[in-house]
């Protein structure tokens, strides 16, 4: 037994070959019987295939293909759809997901009428009425093209992708670096602001001792002050002092040689009295007496 699958033929283009196995003769009859089955019969109902190509199918010519089961209804052949269509096919198509197609049925009417070369039913060549190998070259065509624009589609989109993630990594570098920037900045913020703060504490502490010292400098300028006032009231005291001794002393001085010029006065007196009674040796006496009285005190006594 071996799977359906596509057959390309020169002649009839894209065909589908049923499961079961290869005839050896291909006929129609034998195909017939392969495709369609006896509609009822044993053996399960088969499976009939529609491929339909062409730029109508999504606009990029992929074959779009829907499967369809042969059922009896009111003892009538007919099919229902058993999976939807793949990929970019639509109901604009020969298939049609709500209504069994009858060029199937036609196709299998006719199938006995047009041998195959290679064991398959055509069914696009059929509905379209295409002529046989100008269609298949140009749905080959159709196909390159599609893959073509497939392929720059998903190289553009590639591109676009990579360049898209590129900025985006970009700005997501560019976001990181930018808050390792701030997380910095605000790093350094804080270390400023807490310099500034002990810097201004240290000038405050600065200020503080400045004035201490500007306080003890003018205490210490005060109390020089006392003392240059204290030391010169005592040299005036002093200098008083030594004036009142002085004074004193001159006064004691000038009484002395007052009592004592006085007390010679007194002395000349007696002499002069003694002279005139006594005789010459009392005045000789009396000399001498001035004399001495002259070495002593430095003055002429008279």
């Amino acid at each position: 037994m071996s799977a359906p699958h596509l057959v390309d033929d020169e002649d009839y283009g894209v065909l589908i070959v049923p499961p079961g196995p290869e005839p050896e003769t291909g006929g129609p009859d034998d195909l017939n019987e392969r495709t369609f089955g006896s509609l009822g019969g044993e053996g399960g109902p088969p499976v009939a295939t529609c491929v339909v190509e062409g730029p109508d199918n999504g606009g990029f010519g992929v074959p779009s293909v829907i499967e369809y089961e042969p059922t009896r209804q009111d003892d009538s052949p007919s099919f229902t759809p058993t999976m939807v269509e793949r990929a970019f096919g639509g109901a604009e198509n020969d298939c049609d997901l709500r209504r069994p197609s009858p060029s199937l049925v036609e196709v299998g009417q006719d199938v006995g009428s047009r041998p195959p070369s290679s064991g398959g039913i055509p069914i696009d060549r059929l509905q379209t009425g295409e002529k046989p190998g100008v269609s298949g070259i140009s749905s080959s065509f159709l196909n390159a093209l599609s893959l073509l624009a497939i392929v720059v589609f998903s190289f553009l989109l590639g591109i676009y992708c990579s360049k898209r993630e590129l900025e985006q990594f970009r700005e997501l570098r560019l976001a990181e670096a930018m808050e390792l920037h701030m997380k910095e900045s605000e790093n350094i913020k804080h270390q400023l602001i807490k310099k500034n703060e002990e810097y201004t504490l240290h000038l405050e502490e600065l200020k503080t001792k400045l004035f201490e010292a500007e306080s003890k400098h003018v205490e210490l300028e005060r109390v020089l002050h006392l003392r240059l006032l204290e030391a010169k009231k005592t040299r005036l005291e002093e200098a008083n002092k030594n004036q009142e001794l002085r004074k004193d002393a001159q006064e004691k001085f000038a009484e002395k040689e007052i009592d004592f010029i006085l007390k010679l006065q007194e002395i000349e007196e007696n002499n002069f009295w003694w002279d005139l009674v006594s005789s010459g040796a009392g005045a000789a006496a009396g000399q001498a007496a001035r004399v001495a009285a002259e070495h002593a005190f430095g003055f002429n006594v008279k």
